[in-house]
């Protein structure tokens, strides 16, 4: 059961319990769009233990720090696609979100999708899904 409530727009916290202290790696290469996601990320609850831009960035991170509970990749890093890094984490099994500004469709997968841009309260809503399909 979820706990959940959303205030209206214009401030405050919007109330996630579920994902209180949810440690995430944002994986984003642009600079604002990184920025706003830890935003999001910390008026969820969550923490963000890591931020990287590239696709080594993110694979040296992931197998160095951690650990993390979910990760929020973006598909474009740069000239890169971050196919490599989703591949790790399907093989390690770390739950993830993809954040796109392109028309993302994955049949048969079960890895949520956000466009761009997204709210606080959708980021919510995909990290949820992410977290409880690990389980």
């Amino acid at each position: 059961m979820f706990n959940l409530r959303f205030v209206e727009a214009g401030g405050g916290m919007v109330d996630q319990p579920q994902l209180k202290g949810i440690r995430v790696l944002v994986v984003e290469d642009d600079d604002l769009s990184s920025l706003v996601a830890q935003e999001m990320l910390a008026e969820l609850g969550c923490v963000v233990t890591g931020a990287e831009r590239s696709v080594d960035g993110a694979l040296a991170t992931l197998e160095n720090d951690g650990p993390f509970d979910c990760v929020m990749l973006d598909v474009r890093l740069g000239a890169e696609l971050s196919s490599d890094i989703a591949t790790k984490l399907l093989k390690k099994d770390v739950p993830f979100i993809i954040c796109s500004g392109y028309d993302i469709k994955l049949p048969g997968m079960n890895i949520p999708v956000l466009d761009k841009p997204y709210t606080v309260e959708a980021l919510g809503r995909a990290l949820t899904l992410a977290l409880a399909n690990r389980r």
